[in-house]
């Protein structure tokens, strides 16, 4: 394990000592592999978590989280989810352009932190997040991009989604008006599919179509008053 590759910070004598503990502890059961390989990924997790770069010219762990938190929260650009952390940790303008092509360390971690944030969680629903590329950007500039583009495309289809739920209304709107004027009930439940439906369930949906009672009174052959009690949670 340690044969190929020294780990920075300790000497080979202490690495050698180390390998020596581990092969004890291996050959005698006191440690089985599977559970070595887990100590070894968690301490390398919490050592990129917990870097501290001496010049200070990178964006550790919780400025990441908090530029990352900022693009689903509120939409912003990389620049401005930059400009964010810099204010919250009293940071300037030099620091910015430093960190934002800077080598990033932890752009998976901060990711999968957001793994049960709502919005992340809609654009994965929706299959707008690409979370390979999110996971194994390289700067805090590309990681944020990235995410504000999805983030963008995620809304651009939304609103697709809601414009075309109210085109639809509208038309349905004036089908049931032109059936209205022609008096063909039978095909306003065709046009609305609601042969089958109960009369509140009908008096409901027109209502919700902006027919008024009289009307949809007329429609049902029930009572006005009895169209205000089925719609009245919609007149709240």
């Amino acid at each position: 394990m340690f044969d190929d590759e020294y780990e920075e910070g300790y000497s080979l004598e202490c690495l050698l000592e180390m390998k020596a503990a581990i092969s004890y502890m291996l050959d005698n059961g006191i440690l089985n592999r599977g559970q070595l390989e887990s100590i070894i990924k968690h301490a390398r997790q919490q050592s990129n978590k917990n870097l501290d770069f001496s010049d200070n010219t990178y964006l550790n762990y919780d400025e990441g989280v908090k530029a990352y938190s900022s693009v689903l929260d509120m939409g912003v650009t990389a620049e401005e989810a930059l400009a964010i952390v810099a204010a919250y940790y009293n940071k300037d303008a030099e620091w910015i352009a430093e960190v934002k092509n800077s080598r990033y360390s932890h752009a998976k971690e901060v990711y999968l932190a957001h793994k049960n944030h709502p919005v992340q969680k809609a654009m994965e629903k929706n299959r707008v997040l690409n979370g390979k590329h999110l996971k194994n950007s390289k700067t805090p500039n590309s990681q944020l991009r990235e995410l504000h583009r999805q983030y963008s495309l995620y809304k651009e289809m939304a609103k697709l989604k809601e414009d075309s739920k109210e085109a639809k209304e509208q038309i349905d709107i004036l089908k049931v008006e032109a059936s209205v004027a022609s008096g063909s009930i039978s095909t306003i439940y065709d046009i609305l599919g609601m042969e089958d439906t109960s009369k509140k369930e009908k008096a409901i949906r027109f209502k919700d179509l902006g027919l008024p009672v009289n009307k949809i009174a007329k429609l049902l052959d029930i009572d006005v008053r009895t169209v205000h009690r089925y719609t009245k949670d919609l007149e709240k």
